[in-house]
């Protein structure tokens, strides 16, 4: 994260019911517009399961942007795995629906490992590292937002 902290955000839950959520979150931050300045998110909590025992997961999301230009921002799925409960964050894997502003994933060559067609969408897939953590980030090959349905590619 940037070590620049001049600026904050603000997130409203504007309603909730069950696992459906509806929030916003308005920001302004200042320092290198590359530097990770927040992670604005809304978190489903469950109990732990094993990855191997996981066949889908059913999802929806409508998100939009008052994007004026200036922003550098990804809207994503992202998935933590462990190798124990409890333990310590070994993989992230991430499904970007929006890139903003020439946002771009963790990535230790700058070229994919590979391309994929997740649900009819075309994505490449990026390795790098998050300190210890090996991220995955599946990203468009085209355009900047996942137009259609992003529950497809789950």
């Amino acid at each position: 994260m940037d070590s620049d902290k001049t600026g904050g955000q603000c997130a409203t839950v504007d309603r909730s019911s069950g696992s459906d959520i509806a929030w916003q979150t308005s920001f302004n931050w200042a320092g290198d517009n590359w530097q990770v300045k927040s992670y604005a998110n809304a978190a489903l909590k469950f109990d732990p399961v094993q990855i191997s025992n996981v066949t889908s997961i059913p999802t929806t999301m409508e998100y939009t942007y008052k994007y004026d230009g200036n922003i550098i921002t990804n809207v994503a799925y992202d998935l933590f795995t462990s190798p124990s409960i409890g333990g310590e964050t070994a993989y992230e894997l991430m499904v970007w629906l929006a890139a903003l502003g020439g946002a771009w994933p963790l990535t230790t060559t700058g070229q994919p490992i590979k391309s994929v067609t997740l649900g009819g969408v075309e994505f490449n897939l990026y390795q790098g590292w998050n300190n210890k953590t090996k991220v995955f980030t599946y990203r468009q090959e085209h355009g900047h937002e996942l137009h259609g349905r992003p529950e497809a590619v789950f």
